[in-house]
C-alpha cells in the first residue's frame, strides 16, 4: 500500500545561482491549515478570490515519489506559502506563475528523496538545535488559544519538520564540502573565467554642480542650464576649473575644486559616462542634466579594466572553484536521486488552465479539500 504523505516534508527551493532562498515553508502550511480548520467560515475572511473557489472533490494526487503520495492539497498549500513569501503583495505576475508552480514542485519531491538519502546516510537531527527552535516557538505561542486547543496534534509535527530539516541542513552540508583544490586546478578555473578576475575601469572625475531644487518648475531648471552654459563657456576660454567648482559648484566636493573619488563603470549617469569614456584626460564635457540639477564634469584620470594576476587571485579562485563544484556535486545528487526512484507527476498542476478531460487541480485560493486538515502518518488504501 502506498503510504500517505507527510506534510512535514520540508519545501526547499533555489534560484539559478543555487543559493537556498526558502527552507522548511510546510511549517507553515500545515499549521496554517490544521488551525483553520475549526476556525468558522466568518471568521477566516476569504479573499474575493477565495470565495468564489470551489472545493474539488477526490482531485487527483499532485506526484508519486516511490510509495509516498503527494496529494493536492498538499501542493497547493505549499504554493499558497510561497506566494506570499515570493511575490510582491502576494500575487505573482501572470508569466512567472507557471514556472512557480513547476519550482514548488520540483522543491516538494526534491525535499522527500533528500530526506530519504539523509537517513539511508545514518544522518541524526541536531537534538539540542531542534529542542531550543520549538522552545522558541512554544514561547512565542504559549498564550494562543488555538495553539494551545491543538498542541498535542502540533507539536509532533513540528518536531518532525524541525527534524527533518536539521537532516536536510547535515545532508547538503556533507555534499558542499569540497576540499582545498591543488593550485594548477584553480588556474585552470581562473583562466576559464576571466570576468570573475577583472577589475572594472575607474574613472575619477570634478564636477561643477549647479543645484536644482526636485520641486522647482522649468524655470528653474532652464536657468541652471543658462548659468552652467556660461561657465561651459568659460571653461572653455581657459578658466580654472577648481576655482569655478568653488565659487559655484553646490556638490559636496566644491570645497576640493570639484575633486571625486574615483568612481567604477556604472556609478555615473549613462550619458556622463559615455561622455568621458573615450575623451583624452583633462576633457570637460556637459553640461548634463543629473538628478542633483545641471552638471560640468572633467575628466582627470581614467584607469582601464584590468585582469588581476592569478598570484594575487588564487585565494578567491580556489574557494569560487569549490562552491562551483559543491553546487554540482548538489545537483548531481537529486539528479541521481530522481533516477534512481520512481517519480510520476501530473503536469496538470503546473498548468494555468487544466486541460479538458480530467479532473481539475485546485485554484491556488482554493480552500481546503471538504474544509478539513488532511492527518499525518496514515497510509492511503
Amino acid at each position: 500500500m502506498d503510504k500517505k504523505f507527510d506534510p512535514s516534508c520540508n519545501v526547499r527551493f533555489r534560484n539559478p545561482s543555487g543559493l537556498l532562498i526558502l527552507a522548511g515553508m510546510t511549517l507553515f502550511v500545515t499549521f496554517g491549515v490544521a488551525l483553520a480548520a475549526d476556525q468558522p467560515t466568518s471568521q477566516k475572511n476569504p479573499t474575493a478570490t477565495e470565495s468564489k473557489a470551489v472545493p474539488v472533490k477526490n482531485p487527483p494526487p499532485f506526484a508519486k515519489i516511490g510509495d509516498v503520495v503527494i496529494d493536492a492539497q498538499t501542493f497547493y498549500d505549499a504554493v499558497r506559502v510561497g506566494v506570499k513569501q515570493k511575490f510582491y503583495h502576494g500575487k505573482p505576475p501572470d508569466d512567472k506563475l507557471a514556472p512557480f508552480l513547476r519550482e514548488v514542485g520540483e522543491g516538494l519531491v526534491n525535499s522527500i528523496l533528500l530526506v530519504k538519502e539523509a537517513k539511508k546516510r545514518h544522518l541524526s537531527p541536531d537534538k539540542a538545535a531542534v529542542d531550543k527552535l520549538v522552545a522558541n516557538y512554544e514561547e512565542k505561542v504559549a498564550k494562543d488559544p488555538e495553539w494551545i486547543a491543538k498542541r498535542e496534534t502540533l507539536l509532533p509535527i513540528l518536531v518532525q519538520q524541525l527534524q527533518e530539516q536539521s537532516l536536510l541542513t547535515q545532508l547538503e552540508s556533507a555534499v558542499r564540502n569540497i576540499p582545498e583544490q591543488e593550485d594548477a586546478a584553480a588556474h585552470k578555473w581562473y583562466l576559464a573565467h576571466p570576468d570573475k578576475f577583472t577589475e572594472p575601469m575607474s574613472l575619477k572625475v570634478s564636477v561643477i554642480l549647479i543645484t536644482v531644487d526636485p520641486s522647482s518648475g522649468g524655470e528653474a531648471w532652464k536657468q541652471a542650464h543658462t548659468k552652467a552654459d556660461e561657465l561651459f563657456k568659460q571653461l572653455k576660454e581657459g578658466a580654472d576649473f577648481a576655482e569655478m567648482a568653488k565659487t559655484h559648484s553646490g556638490d559636496a566636493s566644491a570645497e576640493q575644486g570639484g575633486k571625486m573619488d574615483y568612481v567604477h563603470k556604472g556609478m555615473l549617469a549613462p550619458e556622463v559616462e559615455k561622455a568621458v569614456e573615450t575623451v583624452p584626460l583633462g576633457s570637460i564635457v556637459g553640461p548634463f542634466m543629473v538628478l542633483e540639477g545641471v552638471a560640468i564634469f572633467r575628466l582627470d584620470d581614467r584607469i582601464p579594466e584590468k585582469l588581476v594576476s592569478f598570484q594575487d587571485a588564487k585565494k578567491r579562485a580556489n574557494a569560487l572553484l569549490r562552491r562551483d563544484m559543491a553546487d554540482q556535486a548538489w545537483e548531481a545528487l537529486k539528479k541521481r536521486l530522481r533516477e534512481q526512484t520512481p517519480v510520476s507527476i501530473n503536469e496538470e498542476y503546473y498548468q494555468l488552465l487544466p486541460t479538458p478531460g480530467i479532473t481539475p487541480p485546485l485554484p491556488i485560493n482554493a480552500p481546503p479539500v471538504d474544509g478539513t486538515a488532511r492527518s499525518t502518518g496514515k497510509t492511503s488504501p
